[in-house]
């Protein structure tokens, strides 16, 4: 089993807030469904990861199945 950690740095000391939404975007790569993700990219995950900056990742993850495209097929079982 894969296992992906994700962890938020706050920028205080070194802005990496950009590597926020690359982490995300690989995370959701990693465990959506490849049968569902036809029409994802790399780019438009990280994308969306800007575009919600400030949301937690669980959240953005539910957030792009909803609005996006539904290819993660249980996010709360990711994230334990």
């Amino acid at each position: 089993m894969a296992t992906a950690i994700l962890w938020i740095r706050d920028g205080v000391l070194v802005d990496r807030m950009h590597i926020n939404p690359v982490a995300f975007a690989f995370a959701v790569w990693v465990f959506s469904n490849p049968k569902k993700r036809l029409n994802t990219t790399l780019e438009g995950l990280i994308n969306f990861g800007f575009e919600k900056s400030g949301f937690a990742c669980a959240d953005k993850m539910q957030m792009y199945n909803s609005e996006c495209h539904d290819i993660l097929t249980d996010v709360g079982r990711l994230l334990q």
